[in-house]
């Protein structure tokens, strides 16, 4: 009978100091180094697959050698979230398998290969970090959608121009930096120098919903860019209309200054 392993993937920052925290990984444990990952072997047994974008991926590595490994890495950690997001899954190895599957979230593996797990683990992570982003959007749209409410309600968004500008950067500065990790979706450089476990990555991306889940995410971020646009607006029609004042205040007092004078 064929033995289930644990799979627990942990994103606990928006990313590592990949050069500190390799280095670092290399010096204490027995370590690979394969682009943008990190594969480690546990002195007690199993690996732990670190990535330079904040997720770490642990196969087969008991509770506490989880817990003791991530608080060791924390401070190689930018940006530490207070909750770190995490999934799990299972696997077993089974020889007699043609290919690696995946089946009601149990990975079974033809082979118990470091780089099979390297190749599975990066579209679980991609995945995982997708979910942060999943929900930093959520987070914005329902935290301005007061905005909206503002402008149906009263025809106007009646906030001090300071602090109409302030929420703009705001939202402006979270998608940036949004789009600035896109890059991580993309498929990785490993599976260039990889190409025959490609479609292990490609069946496991499908499995997860990936590319899915990005085109809905790409809806939402064009729904915040709609927001950010409407703000721009907004701003715009409140300095004109200061400067509409403005003119017809001196207006005014060129008036009575020439009747006066009259």
């Amino acid at each position: 009978m064929l033995t289930q392993k644990s799979i627990k993937v942990f994103c606990t920052a928006r990313r590592y100091d990949k050069s500190a925290l390799f280095s670092y990984l290399s010096n204490r444990y027995k370590t690979t180094i394969i682009k943008d990952a990190a594969i480690v072997e546990l002195p007690k047994g199993g690996v732990a697959i670190f990535f330079s974008y904040g997720v770490s991926v642990f196969w087969d590595v008991d509770y506490e050698s989880q817990r003791y490994l991530l608080d060791e890495i924390s401070e190689y950690s930018k940006e530490l979230f207070q909750k770190p997001i995490v999934e799990d899954f299972n696997y077993v190895v089974d020889n007699s398998q043609q290919n690696t599957k995946i089946t009601r979230d149990i990975f079974i593996l033809n082979e118990d290969s470091n780089l099979v797990k390297l190749a599975i683990s990066y579209p679980l992570s991609q995945s995982t970090e997708l979910y942060y982003f999943e929900e930093a959007v959520i987070t914005i749209i329902n935290r301005n959608e007061f905005l909206v409410n503002e402008l149906v309600k009263r025809g106007r968004i009646k906030l001090p121009q300071k602090q109409l500008s302030m929420e703009r950067g705001k939202i402006f500065r979270e998608i940036s930096e949004i789009y600035l990790s896109y890059g991580f979706l993309d498929v990785p450089e490993f599976f260039w120098e990889y190409p025959d476990l490609e479609p292990l990555y490609q069946s496991i991306a499908n499995y997860l919903d990936i590319k899915p889940r990005i085109e809905v995410l790409n809806k939402k971020l064009a729904v915040i860019q709609d927001l950010l646009n409407m703000i721009s607006d907004e701003q715009k029609h409140n300095h004109s209309a200061f400067l509409e004042t403005v003119i017809i205040i001196l207006i005014a007092i060129e008036i009575v200054i020439s009747v006066i004078k009259w």
